[in-house]
């Protein structure tokens, strides 16, 4: 089995990353490209 392994450098507080990861409206916005109904809840 190949596996894959993708890397980014962000340059931002990690709090700055999280909130963008993690908060319902920006979420919607980063999963659309590969899960277009995702949602995230809590």
């Amino acid at each position: 089995m190949n596996k894959l392994h993708f890397s980014i450098i962000i340059h931002s507080q990690k709090e700055n990353v999280w909130k963008a990861m993690l908060d319902p409206e920006t979420y919607k916005l980063w999963t659309n490209t590969f899960a277009e109904d995702s949602c995230l809840k809590r």
